[in-house]
């Protein structure tokens, strides 16, 4: 019951503080998810990386951060899109830390740290196209990606806590169930069309396509999480969420999941 109200609470603190930022003013939003940005920037690293470098770990958030923040300040007319090409700076000095700098497997330590800004950078640039979508700021489409997200979550876990008996993919998760994953999609599809009806953006078919593949994006994500951490032993990608584990444990869906919706509202919205 303690671990319940712990996850209960810091879960509602979760919600809370991401509405609240995208809410308020652009530039919390942009604050807020900057230091998303880095923060699980560098918990991927702690997590996966065994000889860390504090040098290429700087070089790689400053190019994960710079391409949010930049992207954001672009899409938000307050920096010329010329400008982003100083990200090539931190790009190349990754390789030159590692060129200059002797390590054992070079090759290995340049690919790891960039794709820390391609796992976590990216999906948060698409967060940006969802933001801008109709040129100029608005948090409403923004904020429907994450009620999608998190009523995903929601459903395949009460559905998979009392329905779920067929494993979906044991190998990577145990937990998680056949069950599970249709009472999310099913419920998420349900929420999407409702928010269609309260975002003025795109008709009812693109909102139901995008709660389908939320769903099954942030599914994916999930499990490509478990699979990391598998790969290295631990249960959670950190502590910094009582309850939760880490940053990344709750926003492994979202990153899989932001992409794609950000490309059919490109496309179709």
């Amino acid at each position: 019951m303690n671990n319940f109200v712990t996850r209960s609470l810091t879960g509602v603190s979760i919600v809370l503080a991401v509405v609240a930022s995208i809410t308020v003013h652009p530039y919390t939003y942009m604050g807020m998810f900057a230091l998303g940005t880095l923060l699980l920037m560098r918990e991927l690293e702690d997590m996966l990386c065994e000889k860390k470098s504090s040098l290429l770990l700087f070089m790689s958030v400053l190019l994960g951060t710079g391409i949010f923040v930049m992207s954001f300040l672009h899409f938000n007319d307050d920096l010329p899109s010329k400008w982003m090409l100083f990200l090539i700076l931190p790009l190349w000095a990754i390789f030159l830390v590692v060129l200059f700098k002797p390590m054992e497997n070079p090759f290995r330590r340049v690919a790891f740290y960039l794709l820390l800004a391609v796992y976590i950078a990216i999906p948060m640039f698409s967060l940006n196209i969802l933001a801008f979508a109709e040129g100029s700021y608005d948090p409403y489409l923004l904020l429907s990606f994450f009620v999608m997200v998190w009523v995903n979550d929601t459903g395949a876990y009460l559905v998979g806590v009392n329905f779920g008996k067929h494993r979906l993919y044991e190998r990577i998760s145990p937990k998680k169930s056949w069950e599970g994953f249709w009472g999310g999609l099913i419920l998420t599809i349900i929420v999407a069309y409702l928010l269609h009806l309260w975002v003025e953006q795109g008709n009812a078919a693109l909102w139901l396509i995008s709660g389908s593949l939320v769903s099954i994006f942030a599914t994916l994500g999930d499990l490509v999480e478990s699979m990391l951490k598998r790969s290295v032993n631990i249960k959670d990608s950190g502590k910094l969420l009582p309850g939760h584990g880490g940053i990344l444990d709750r926003f492994d869906g979202a990153l899989f999941a932001a992409p794609v919706m950000s490309i059919l509202f490109f496309l179709y919205g």
